[in-house]
Parts: structure tokens; C-alpha cells; sequence
């Protein structure tokens, strides 16, 4: 696979941008693409593999990645679905993708990988692929703090180090309290930060990019029926 860079940040009209590009866990089936158009267009394997019963009935863990901001294109958002089955060794992910439709999303192109999850002390190794296309996952449990499903990002107060315009301001969750949850945090070898996968309805990092007001993300829980919450 090769590398994938989501986001370009545009900087202020009026002024360059001091802030810093912001690195979210951007999911590794994104690197068949080389943009973020071309990652929601991804086309789907041709023939996918068929879900034996037992695994396509395991219980999911879910992970979704939602990139969005009013410096951002709408065709340029990003919001993906990943979807964790096991089954003693076997192990499935699928990938559904979403496309704008208005001001709403619709499922646009699924990917669905197969393989085998192979227990690693207290993680698993997930050996996966879809057709052509290889995913190999590193995964250990851990405890990973997310907002509540229905915390919005925010700017920090125009003072001290986020005073200035273009202060590389990353928002904050408001509410700003967190809870612990359990989390199989997998790593790709070709980026640096984890997807963590959590219990049905699961966990989601959104990364909101308005430009010089905020620029940044972090972790929520999902709505109990899955639907987008807003983000700001």
C-alpha cells in the first residue's frame, strides 16, 4: 500500500497559518487512494468473498474516521466505517465508505477484507485481504478516554497562547468530560497513530479543520443508532 496524506490545511486569506499540520489516525484502506475524492470514489472489490455465518454474526467492534470543516471542499470530507468480526482465527473488517449527498450521507463503496486473527500475548495480529488488496493490523487492548457521542468541537478562548488569529488553536470537546472504555487499539505499519476498534456502537475520531479558528480532533463515543452527530 502506499502512503496516504488526508488533509491539505489551507491557511487564512488575510494571514499565513502558524498552525501546525495535525496527524489524525487516518485508516490504512484510505492508502489505495491518492486523494481524499479518490478515497471516497475507492471502487469495490470485484467479486467479494462470502462471510461464513458463525463470523458474520460475532459481535462487531467499530471504528469510524470523520474529517470534515469549514475549510474543507464537501466532496474533500471524509467518513468511513470499519467494522471488526472474530471468531476464534477468523476475522473480518468491513470498510463502508460514505458519500455527501446534500447536507446528508450515503453509503458510497464497501470493502470487505477476510483473514485470520492470530492471538499476540494480550492483542491479536490480523492478517487480512480483500482481492488484491493486503491488511495486516497489530492490535492490544487498551484503555482509550473518548468524549461523549454528543460533544462538539470548539475553539479554545481567544487568550493567552490562543490569542492571536491563526493561533493553531486544535479545539476542544465541549462537554469536556471523558470516559475510559475498552479499546483493541490496531496499528498499520505505514502510520504512525492506532485504529481503535470498541464495542458496538463503537468509537470515532472526527478532525474538524475551520481553518485558522480550529484545526484538530480527537475521540468520541458513537450515537447508539450510529448516526453522524454534529461536530461542532
Amino acid at each position: 500500500m502506499t502512503r496516504f496524506t488526508l488533509l491539505a490545511l489551507v491557511a487564512c486569506s488575510s494571514a499565513p497559518s502558524s498552525t501546525t499540520k495535525p496527524t489524525p489516525p487516518a485508516p490504512p484502506d484510505a492508502a489505495v487512494a491518492t486523494s481524499p475524492d479518490a478515497a471516497i470514489a475507492a471502487p469495490p472489490v470485484d467479486a467479494p468473498p462470502a462471510v461464513d455465518p458463525e463470523l458474520a454474526a460475532a459481535p462487531p467492534s467499530v471504528f469510524r474516521f470523520y474529517a470534515t470543516g469549514l475549510a474543507m471542499k464537501k466532496e474533500g470530507q471524509r467518513l468511513e466505517t470499519w467494522t471488526l468480526r472474530t471468531v476464534g482465527e477468523r476475522a473480518t473488517i468491513l470498510v463502508e465508505r460514505m458519500r455527501p449527498d446534500g447536507d446528508a450521507w450515503i453509503l458510497g463503496t464497501t470493502t470487505l477484507y477476510l483473514g485470520t486473527a492470530a492471538v499476540d500475548g494480550k492483542g491479536l495480529k490480523l492478517a487480512l485481504a480483500a482481492g488484491p488488496n493486503q491488511l495486516a493490523l497489530a492490535c492490544k487492548r487498551e484503555k482509550l478516554a473518548v468524549a461523549a457521542a454528543n460533544a462538539v468541537r470548539k475553539p479554545h478562548p481567544k487568550k493567552g497562547k490562543f490569542a492571536g488569529e491563526c493561533s493553531g488553536d486544535p479545539g476542544r470537546w465541549v462537554p469536556e468530560k471523558t470516559k475510559s472504555i475498552d479499546v483493541l487499539s490496531c496499528k498499520h505499519p505505514d502510520y504512525e497513530a492506532p485504529m481503535p476498534f470498541a464495542a458496538a456502537p463503537g468509537v470515532e475520531y472526527v478532525f474538524v479543520n475551520d481553518d485558522c479558528d480550529q484545526q484538530g480532533g480527537g475521540y468520541r463515543a458513537l450515537a447508539s443508532d450510529g448516526a453522524v452527530a454534529p461536530v461542532r
